[in-house]
Order: structure tokens, then sequence, then C-alpha cells
């Protein structure tokens, strides 16, 4: 028990090393730079995204209207322009039910993605993301990518593909097929190559700023709660009991390690369980026996649960999302209370209290999960406990076997 406190508490803290500072830098709408350190956040999110000069200063709130740019020593870099935007231009699980375009000039921060005479930004807002690009020497200096998708009719979506276009008319290196971008499609990934080999045909390198930022990672802290659905049974002994099913609580903390531009992460809850219940078994100590034992068990325990491994997400919005993860699950009985009933049918029942002197034993399991993000704050998930033994190592001749359904709430605090 003592070890797994220590194990929990350990691998929290290293894990929690990951929130610390990321050197970056800001420069003013005068020109003037200052170096330092942002705050472990949504460096897309300039409001939540705090600054401070040294490690001794506090944290202050970098006013947008004062800023022109900053960034992370990691290869992360914000510009803010004003252009001509769409916003219902771009990537979004929300289909517009017009087909026209609206812009409107307005002053955005721009991330970027590829530095070259060609250059490429991306820009998220509401939902939606788009892109937006420069050609050396070209005006308008920073033109938005059209990808706008639309209600054809009432059976049918139409699509407007016009970036293949502006492509090929901005971005066709001499002696390169007219059909090029024909098939391009309109995502960060696709864009970014299609934005190197153009510059590389043109004789240029481009500065991958993906590529840079690998590294950025981001640390999370969330809290949760929710019902647990427990079934347990003894297994081993003659005649197994029936399961005894128990809705109960669970409650906890969830330290998340994710990384920038990356679908995959990796986590560790900290939780806590809890089980009343009772079964029993019938039987004859012998086929001749004329007498019926009954033997019921009551449990009642409480759980410290620790979990880790990885999670894949998948985006279908700006700030929403599904998941799908698996982990390996570590539970330690805070306390437990097991009560054996013996009776023999005829005569008064027999109790022996605790079972044996049995006491529950730190056990192993597998959980699986999946669940859904809304607003990049809170979510709801349900996850799997497959069988953990809590005999196990005893010596007994049965088992205590345990699984279950969790069904939580999740609230991103950090």
């Amino acid at each position: 028990m003592k070890f797994f406190i220590l194990f929990a508490v350990a691998f929290t803290t290293a894990l929690s090393c990951f929130a610390q500072d990321v050197k970056g830098y800001y420069i003013t709408t005068s020109g003037a730079r200052f170096d330092g350190y942002f705050s472990n956040g949504d460096p897309a999110d300039l409001s939540k995204f705090l600054f401070r000069k040294n490690e001794q200063a506090e944290y202050v709130k970098l006013p947008a209207e004062y800023v022109k740019e900053y960034g992370t020593a990691n290869g992360l870099k914000y510009i803010k322009e004003t252009v001509e935007l769409d916003e219902t231009t771009g990537i979004t699980a929300v289909i517009s039910p017009n087909k026209g375009l609206n812009f409107v000039k307005k002053t955005i921060f721009l991330e970027t993605l590829v530095e070259s005479k060609a250059s490429l930004y991306t820009y998220e807002n509401k939902g939606v993301t788009t892109f937006f690009y420069k050609i050396d020497g070209q005006v308008p200096g920073y033109t938005q990518l059209i990808y706008k998708k639309y209600r054809h009719s009432e059976t049918q979506n139409g699509e407007n593909n016009s970036f293949r276009q502006q492509l090929t008319r901005d971005m066709l290196c001499t002696g390169k097929n007219a059909n090029l971008y024909a098939k391009l499609a309109y995502g960060r990934k696709s864009l970014i190559e299609a934005f190197r080999d153009y510059n590389s045909c043109s004789g240029y390198e481009s500065n991958i700023a993906e590529e840079a930022a690998v590294s950025a990672s981001f640390f999370n802290l969330y809290v949760f709660a929710g019902p647990s659905y427990t079934s347990c049974s003894f297994r081993g002994l003659e005649g197994n009991t029936a399961d005894a099913d128990n809705v109960g609580i669970t409650a906890g903390t969830e330290f998340t390690l994710a990384f920038k531009y990356k679908p995959y992460s990796f986590f560790a809850r900290l939780g806590y369980e809890s089980f009343s219940g009772d079964t029993e078994r019938t039987y004859k100590p012998s086929p001749s026996s004329v007498h019926t034992f009954t033997d019921r068990f009551e449990i009642k325990y409480q759980l410290l649960t620790f979990a880790v491994g990885p999670r894949y997400t998948f985006e279908i919005a700006k700030k929403d999302r599904i998941f799908i993860d698996a982990s390996l699950c570590i539970g330690a009985p805070l306390g437990s209370d097991l009560t054996f009933i013996h009776t023999v049918e005829g005569s008064p029942a027999t109790e022996i209290d605790p079972l044996y002197g049995i006491k529950l034993q730190t056990t192993a399991s597998f959980n699986i999960g999946a669940g859904y993000i809304f607003n990049n704050k809170f979510s709801a998930d349900i996850r799997y406990n497959t069988n953990r033994n809590f005999l196990n190592g005893k010596g007994t001749d049965f088992r205590l076997e345990s699984s279950g359904v969790l069904a939580t709430l999740r609230y991103k605090v950090l």
C-alpha cells in the first residue's frame, strides 16, 4: 500500500514537470521585444497564455492590442495582421446554409505554419479552422484560402474548393502540371506539403513551424466524478456465488500530457471507488447429505485507484472532440469489511467476521474508456474495468473477483 501511494505521487509529480514554463517572447506594436516565459496553456489563446519576464516575476496577461507578434523557443509563432476574413470558410462540423462568401476586415493573430517565399498560416475561431497564405512580392499580402461546405439542397451538400484555383494561379512552379492541386485536400498536413514542394521547386528552403514545435507539450489537470456499477463475486468455491451488484460512486483527479499537432496524449488518473453488496451460495457438502448449507458473503470496501495509459483523440470541431483510451489500473483497498454467514438448514446461522481473517489485497486490471469533450472544458466518458482478484496472493482456494462500468463527468481545472 505504501509503495503504491509513493509510486502514484512520484509519477504524478514527474508528469507535472511538463507543466513548467515555456521560453518565449513577444514584440509590441512599437517594435520592442521582450523575452521571458509563457505559462502552460493553449498558445492560440493569448488571454490565457500568460507571460512573465523571469522566473521570479508574476504572470501577467498580455493586452492583445499592444502585441504585434509572440512565439515560443520551440518554434511556435503568431503574428497579428489585418485581413479580409470570411468566418464561415474553413474546416468546421457545421454546414453553412449559404453558398455565398461574406468578407469582413478583421485584425487577428495568425499561427505561422510555413515561412519561405510562399508562407502558410492558420486561424481558428468558433469551431472553424481556416488557412491564409502570402507570396513574397504579391499583393494582397495575406489571403484566405477558400474552402466552404454549404447546403446545396435539402438532400445534397456542395463544396467551394476555390483554394485549388488560388494555388494554381499563384503557386504553380515552372514545369508542373496545371492539375497539380486538383485533388489537394484542405488540411494542415496536405497544405504544408504543398507549400514545402513549391518553395523547394522555386529554390527556397521552408521553415516548417510544425516540425520545430513537435516537442511542444501541454499539461492539464481535471477533476471527475460519477456513478459506478460494479459486479462482485467469489469464484473457486464449491459452487460459485451469484454476482453481487452495486451502484456506488467514483471521483478523483486526472493529469493529462498532450502534444500540439498530435492526436495522442498520455494520462494518469487518481481516483476513489466504493462498493457495498452481498452474495451467497447454496450447496450440499456431499451428494448423500440431507442438509443444505447456505453461505452468505457481505462485502464492503473503499478503493484508491491509479490508472495510467495512452489516449487517442478525434477532432470534430475546434473545441469538440471524441476520444478512446486504455490504461493499466492499480487498486489499493483503503478499508474493507468481509462478513461470512454460514447457515445449516434447520440450525441457527453462524457468523464469522471477518472472513477467515482475510483482508483485500492491492490488485491490477485493465481499463478501457471512450468519451466526448465539449468546448475543450467539459467531458463525459464511460469506462470498463476488467476482472480484478482482491484475494490474489493470499494462499486461498477461492478468488474475490470484481469488474464494472464507470460513467464520469470531467471538468478542466488547468
